[in-house]
């Protein structure tokens, strides 16, 4: 009923699991890597649970979006099934041929067998994935269990994911099911969120909905919170209360006492009030007149809160940073190649593909696995995993000492020219991905031939838009606060000079000292608090 009215562009608050609005939270990246994990692994269960509205399903709608075009889904959504009838769902979502009336339990096997061999053999891959599997009875989850024992001499033919309730894992935990608990190789429990990415998850829906202003004051995420416990469809379910209550009233922006009302009718508060509900249906017949008023006199403009209020709106970049453990134990780089055969580009591989090729192993590195979707260009691709795109001039020298990151540069090799991507420098050694190919080279050598332009990855902090100054609002000030506290080993002082801070930050680590955090302060503060995240350089580089 509000669309118009907020001017937005679609619903924001809907508990439809679209993938749209999906809100990376450290939470839900990591439960997208465990579900990928399935598809990458040879075989096994991958369970992901959590409780009731978390995010688990927009989760494996994500997971959906991304999968390659090499893979087969099967997707069970009601497992209140017998064991034959969830084999006859599984053939049925692979599209395979059975006798009509076929109940037995041998010839669903057979058929999935023979096409998950056939699968196999064209390089294709086959995964199923059961939704709200807490349903699932005992002996269907033994069957599921006996379809893992499909499989070749070196892998199994059929990746496993269960989506459920954490009555799930307690299911798995009977005595009778602990073959299939054994079968398990991956898991994860998906909680709520906090306080803060509640914040970054409003504006982001917002966001995605075309909101222009900011329709939910930062000041009402505190009851918001209190009131959902973090749980996304609660914060829907509230959030689109108060949006059509401050619609009804006629109100730009929720306030204080819309977001008393939104939190009692939706979470079923016994007020000494009238209900609500009929002054939401009182206000859905004033929505139909002004709807066609509308069509007849032109809207004035949305009362805006000046050009901060539009960016905080546009940009949240979900959820905090996680800590990216970098393989610590690879072993010392071997003797580089000559340069010209170490950066020669594979015959077998399509040059079309260099520019996907490229940003998949740079994204790899970060804990994603990138499938361009689209005609976006790779820097707005990468937003999807929470990650931005940093670029920079001049050699391996900036590269190392001011960012020390991996990277993608351009290389020229005759009269062709192609993207790289730069993995690791270890003491006069570095290793990049040509084509997909793993080749190292003398560093020496690289920085000679190679013009010096880059292209870098890196996790922004909730809620950012761009730099952090002092007129900032939202999540990323907090997470800032934080930061520096531990960077500085002092504590965070809300209200105190937070520039002065930067600014002290900025001089130490020899960058300029400007009191905004940009890219590059935020990238050298996320190294102090997160030693072991991605880098460049590693033991015995320069730098």
């Amino acid at each position: 009923m509000y669309k118009e009215f907020f001017r937005l562009t679609e619903a924001p608050f809907s508990i439809a699991p679209d993938p749209r609005f999906l809100f990376m939270s450290e939470r839900h990246r990591e439960a997208l890597a465990h579900l990928m994990y399935a598809l990458e692994s040879d075989g096994g269960i991958v369970l992901l649970t959590g409780e009731v509205g978390t995010g688990k399903t927009t989760v494996s709608r994500c997971l959906l979006d991304l999968l390659p075009d090499h893979c087969d889904v099967a997707l069970i959504l009601n497992p209140r099934l017998s064991a034959p009838e969830m084999l006859a769902t599984v053939c049925d979502e692979f599209h395979l041929i059975y006798p009509p009336g076929n109940a037995s339990i041998k010839v669903f096997t057979d058929a999935l067998n023979t096409f998950l061999l056939s699968a196999n053999a064209q390089g294709r891959k086959a995964l199923l994935i059961i939704d709200e599997a807490q349903n699932l009875a005992p002996e269907v989850l033994e069957q599921v269990r006996l379809l893992t024992n499909l499989e070749t001499n070196t892998r199994k033919l059929l990746r496993i994911i269960l989506i459920g309730q954490p009555e799930l894992q307690e299911l798995l935990g009977r005595p009778d099911l602990r073959q299939v608990e054994q079968r398990v190789t991956a898991r994860y429990h998906l909680a709520h969120l906090t306080k803060a990415e509640t914040i970054a998850y409003v504006w982001h829906r917002l966001h995605v909905s075309g909101a222009q202003g900011v329709l939910i004051p930062e000041k009402l995420f505190g009851p918001l919170f209190r009131a959902t416990g973090g749980v996304p469809r609660l914060i829907n379910v509230v959030c689109d209360r108060a949006l059509l209550g401050a619609y009804v009233q006629g109100k730009q922006q929720v306030d204080a006492r819309t977001m008393r009302h939104a939190i009692g009718e939706a979470m079923g508060s016994h007020r000494k009030r009238r209900p609500w509900g009929i002054g939401l249906a009182i206000g859905a017949a004033i929505g139909l007149a002004i709807g066609l008023a509308a069509a007849i006199v032109p809207r004035g403009s949305v009362p805006g809160h000046g050009d901060h209020a539009g960016t905080q709106a546009r940009a949240v970049v979900p959820a905090p940073m996680p800590v990216i453990k970098v393989d610590k134990a690879a072993p010392r780089p071997q003797a580089p190649a000559p340069l010209d055969q170490a950066m020669a580009w594979p015959a077998a591989v399509p040059p079309a593909q260099a520019e996907t090729l490229a940003y998949r192993a740079l994204v790899a590195l970060h804990g994603g696995r990138y499938v361009p979707v689209g005609d976006l260009p790779p820097c707005r691709q990468v937003e999807r995993y929470g990650l931005r795109c940093v670029s920079g001039k001049g050699g391996l020298d900036p590269l190392r000492n001011k960012f020390d990151l991996p990277a993608i540069l351009q290389w020229t090799a005759g009269d062709r020219s192609y993207p790289v991507t730069l993995v690791r420098i270890e003491g006069d050694l570095a290793m990049l991905e040509v084509g997909g190919e793993t080749r190292r080279v003398a560093v020496a050598d690289l920085d000679r031939n190679w013009s010096g332009e880059f292209v870098a990855l890196w996790r922004p902090p909730p809620g950012y838009a761009e730099e952090i100054g002092s007129t900032t609002r939202g999540p990323s000030v907090a997470w800032l606060r934080d930061a520096l506290a531990s960077a500085q080993g002092r504590p965070a002082e809300v209200g105190a000079d937070l520039a002065q801070r930067v600014r002290e930050f900025q001089s130490r680590e020899g960058i300029t000292q400007d009191g905004l955090a940009g890219p590059i302060t935020l990238i050298r503060l996320t190294r102090r608090i997160e030693p072991n995240g991605v880098r460049l350089v590693h033991d015995g580089g320069g730098g």
